[in-house]
């Protein structure tokens, strides 16, 4: 009788703790549904994703903390933005090209690939190695195409008979892994020529151009390092200064020329995981114009 019981009582435990085993697990399972993990950054739309998941980077973080999009704090409080349209790593509707925004538009966007740093005197640009790519390029940018008339046609300049200038102070905060490059600041000419690149490779900041010219602005450039860089296009001069100091003079004339900037990412897939990025922060942008 008393070896009965113990089986009864025994049997009953077993059951509990049954029980208890399965709703744990249902616990854990309905957890995982309604609380899935995020594998992409903020911002990051559905369709830039490229490759297995296995090989993404970990979701970026970035020091401080930031405005939500749509806020009053956004970068055109900080940037005269009403000549500028920006260029994103993101598909458009439209077969191969990317989201564009325009003025006035422009004047309170914010997104993660375009926002106030924490402090909220800077403008963080930010583009990832699987972004969306304009046409002619194979690399994403997050990045301001100068434009006139407050941002209703592209500006197209020569520099025969007068002279146009763009001054960035600004930081190239974070680089891609394996492919740490990155473009911040340009003069375009027509199509896909351009003029003259600010372009970091590792610690190496140089100004190249598509005829192989150039020369080294800083040979041990930090990340976070605030600099200032002034593109002069005069005549069939160009010169650019760092730091007020003059580093580069290249002859050429400029014809249906424009400024960019921001963060125009050079690296992809082939090298980095999608989620790898990289930013710049501007502080200041000023454009030019004067005759000779």
């Amino acid at each position: 009788m008393a070896a009965s019981v113990v089986e009864g009582v025994m049997f009953r435990t077993r059951s509990v703790i049954l029980i208890l085993a399965l709703a744990s697990l249902i616990a854990g399972a309905v957890y995982l549904i309604t609380n899935p993990p995020v594998t992409d950054p903020p911002g990051v739309h559905p369709e830039t994703k490229q490759g297995p998941m296995d090989n993404r980077e970990p979701t970026p973080q970035s020091s401080g903390t930031f405005p939500s999009p749509g806020t009053s704090l956004s970068p055109g409080t900080v940037l005269n933005l009403n000549d500028w349209k920006l260029q994103l790593p993101v598909k458009a509707d439209q077969p191969g090209q990317v989201e564009e925004v325009t003025w006035p538009a422009l004047r309170t966007y914010s997104s993660w690939y375009f926002q106030l740093n924490g402090a909220g005197n800077g403008v963080v640009f930010r583009a990832t190695a699987g972004g969306a790519t304009t046409p002619g390029t194979i690399f994403a940018r997050s990045e301001l195409r100068q434009m006139t008339d407050d941002g209703t046609r592209q500006a197209a300049w020569a520099s025969v008979g007068s002279t146009w200038s763009m001054t960035i102070r600004e930081a190239i905060t974070h680089l891609p892994p394996v492919h740490p490059a990155i473009v911040a600041g340009q003069i375009h000419g027509m199509g896909t020529h351009y003029v003259a690149l600010v372009r970091l490779d590792g610690h190496r900041l140089s100004v190249k151009t598509d005829k192989g010219a150039g020369a080294t602005l800083d040979e041990n450039y930090q990340l976070g390092t605030i600099v200032t860089i002034r593109l002069v296009a005069s005549g069939d001069i160009i010169r650019i200064y760092y730091n007020n100091a003059l580093k580069v003079e290249l002859h050429e004339q400029c014809v249906g020329c424009y400024f960019k900037a921001g963060a125009y990412l050079q690296s992809n897939t082939r090298w980095d995981a999608p989620g790898a990025y990289g930013e710049v922060i501007i502080y200041d942008l000023e454009v030019r114009n004067s005759p000779n």
